[in-house]
């Protein structure tokens, strides 16, 4: 009964830290755009790498709640960035990383915040035009 008992200790010790070590992963720091992702509602699925110049957005997030967003487009040949100076706030029991600028506010749904992984859903609309909903990720690391 004790070995029972010291088993399942044991247990729960190396399941309630490994939960922890998922769930201490922070948001602070700068994150570049890796991919994005097309979920079709269908089941298939499109990944999109980032041409050289998407490649350079970033979000940078610092510890007194502000972000800064380097967003980056090619337009024709030329690199064109703009830059954006906000405030966020991450709820980690929802999973909901909320970006504001200028009275503006963008939620995004975060499925995997790791030490050098960040995804999020960036939004829902109807790519296909089947009349269902299609979901878009962004794939960040750092």
């Amino acid at each position: 009964m004790r070995k029972l008992i010291l088993s399942c200790s044991v247990l729960m010790i190396a399941i309630t830290s490994c939960r922890q070590g998922e769930d201490e992963a922070s948001i602070l720091g700068t994150w570049k755009l890796n991919k994005s992702e097309v979920r079709y509602s269908d089941g298939r699925t499109e990944y999109i790498t980032p041409n050289s110049c998407k490649a350079q957005t970033t979000f940078t997030f610092t510890n007194d709640g502000k972000v800064s967003a380097t967003l980056c487009e090619r337009i024709g040949t030329t690199c064109m960035n703009d830059t954006y100076n906000g405030s966020y706030t991450y709820n980690t029991s929802q999973r909901l990383l909320t970006l504001t600028y200028n009275d503006y506010n963008q939620n995004f749904n975060v499925k995997t915040l790791k030490d050098t992984e960040l995804i999020v859903l960036s939004e829902s609309q109807d790519y296909d035009g089947d009349g269902k909903a299609d979901n878009t990720y962004l794939h960040f690391t750092r």
